[in-house]
């Protein structure tokens, strides 16, 4: 399994940039985040060759199988500002098309700046029948 991370603060700057110019002359409040989130293969066939964690529309971690899987982990750690957020897990690349999967509560740790955990969400389970590209979206706040 090859993991391409891309960090959270590349996205948190592309989100500042749009949220931080233009209405405010405060600064936002931040969080650093650690997120834990799967797509499993319901019937735990290996068809998985590549699936994403997407943040507000933004890639943050992609894992490339060489052979298929039935299980992708996908983790990441960075920063997000205060707001409504979303969060995708898509596959990006399968065997056959499509399949059913399922995304076993996802895991946001999020920890204030200085490192202390202020709360951990626990997302619902959820279950989709997914052509490749299509996902299992979320929604959350900090």
């Amino acid at each position: 399994m090859r993991l391409r991370n891309v960090p959270l603060t590349v996205m948190l700057a592309a989100l500042c940039a749009l949220r931080c110019n233009g209405g405010s002359s405060t600064s936002p409040t931040g969080f650093q985040l650690a997120i834990t989130v799967a797509l499993q293969n319901s019937a735990q066939a290996a068809t998985i060759l590549d699936a994403q964690l997407v943040i507000d529309g933004v890639l943050v971690q992609e894992t490339t199988e060489s052979d298929p899987a039935s299980l992708a982990q996908l983790v990441s750690t960075g920063f997000l500002v205060a707001g409504s957020h979303s969060l995708s897990v898509v596959i990006a690349a399968q065997t056959s098309t499509p399949n059913n999967y399922t995304s076993p509560s996802p895991d946001i740790r999020v920890f204030d700046l200085n490192g202390n955990l202020v709360k951990e969400l626990r997302l619902a389970t959820q279950s989709a029948n997914l052509a490749t590209g299509q996902g299992i979206s979320y929604s959350f706040s900090l």
